[in-house]
């Protein structure tokens, strides 16, 4: 059947510069990617969202099938923002163990596909095909290009924006031309949740602006991300 749905594509960088993937016993790396993988299924599953399958040392994960939701979304993007979270905690781990650190590239669509039973007579799993799967994993694959292999990175679609853009707050990064798609699309940079109007962070932020979209492409990345980050979370 045909479903909307918002969907989220998650992989690892930097495992070539990790010793534990290399130089280490192939136990020793499979724990690693066991507890990577503890960090970025688990905020799918807390917000409601299905994990489709597991891509080498990345993940594939839905939200709206089979039955769709009005914050379908919402939960998607929160469920992103709470990886990169358990990211950043998971790398003060490693790091008190003298291991390098990792890094996230999720890239999330939002769009009509479907799902259904996919395989042959002796394997069939429950997956989602369409085009709009196809943008998810572009946008994914993107976020290397503006430095999601040296930080964590959470792009999202302009179709996702559209259905968020009230409950985030996200910096505008470009608009380019995804592989195989005729128009270009204006990419977005999730960088948190917008703070409860009730809360002190909220009722300070509605005072200086209700804009919840900054356009810094002519910034420099991570000073832009690190102001916005402080306003958002020390305020």
């Amino acid at each position: 059947r045909d479903q909307p749905r918002s969907r989220g594509l998650g992989d690892v960088y930097k495992r070539q510069a990790s010793p534990d993937f290399l130089r280490f016993p192939v136990m020793y790396g499979l724990m690693s990617v066991n507890e990577y993988f503890t960090h970025t299924v688990n905020p799918v599953l807390a917000n409601e969202g299905v994990l489709d399958k597991f891509l080498g040392d990345g993940i594939m994960s839905t939200f709206g099938v089979p039955f769709a939701r009005a914050d379908d979304a919402k939960r998607a993007c929160r469920a992103a923002l709470q990886m990169v979270t358990g990211i950043e905690h998971y790398n003060d781990i490693r790091e008190s163990r003298g291991q390098a650190p990792i890094y996230v590239g999720i890239g999330l669509n939002t769009g009509t596909v479907v799902c259904g039973n996919v395989g042959v007579d002796t394997r069939m799993e429950y997956t989602v095909i369409g085009d709009h799967v196809n943008v998810a994993s572009r946008v994914e694959a993107i976020t290397k290009q503006y430095g999601g292999s040296k930080r964590n990175t959470v792009f999202v679609s302009e179709l996702t924006w559209e259905k968020v853009r009230t409950d985030f707050i996200a910096r505008e990064v470009d608009t380019v031309k995804l592989v195989g798609k005729g128009a270009a699309t204006t990419l977005y940079e999730l960088l948190g949740e917008q703070p409860s109007p009730l809360s002190p962070s909220g009722l300070l932020r509605s005072r200086r602006s209700s804009a919840s979209t900054v356009d810094m492409r002519h910034c420099e990345t991570l000073r832009a991300r690190d102001a916005i980050m402080h306003l958002l979370f020390a305020v």
